[in-house]
């Protein structure tokens, strides 16, 4: 996950969103970083080809994100149109709606698993897992 720009700052170890993108079956590249709120190089990120960006930097714009990183086709989550924007809130606070922040990342990262939502209960759906952002590969 991605929260700024400029510089380029993403989520790390150690804070609940971190943690959401474990509980959501993503493997969070910054994770490597011994900071909470990593600053990473637009090279290390086409480096770890993540599957799925998610970036909170343009808001709630689900277009806008896109726009930042189409300059950057080889990464795999621009190649197959995989980058979103998150709202602000209640992504980045956590509180009584963390439930829902959890679902909302479940649904961008594992849009496949929800599919057919309404056949199969949530706790019954078991996603492999995947490479989002900014979240990488969990094999």
């Amino acid at each position: 996950m991605v929260v700024g720009h400029q510089p380029m700052v993403a989520v790390g170890t150690g804070t609940y969103l971190d943690e959401l993108l474990t509980m959501a079956r993503a493997t969070n590249i910054a994770a490597g970083s011994a900071q909470t709120w990593p600053r990473l190089s637009l090279e290390y990120i086409i480096a770890m080809r993540p599957e799925v960006i998610l970036d909170g930097q343009m808001g709630t714009d689900p277009d806008l994100p896109s726009a930042f990183w189409a300059k950057y086709p080889s990464i795999p989550a621009v190649r197959d149109h995989r980058v979103t924007g998150y709202p602000e809130d209640p992504t980045l606070h956590p509180g009584p709606r963390i439930v829902q922040t959890l679902e909302l990342l479940a649904r961008l990262i594992h849009p496949e698993a929800f599919a057919h939502a309404a056949a199969v209960p949530a706790r019954l759906a078991n996603p492999p897992p995947s490479n989002a952002i900014v979240a990488g590969s969990a094999g």
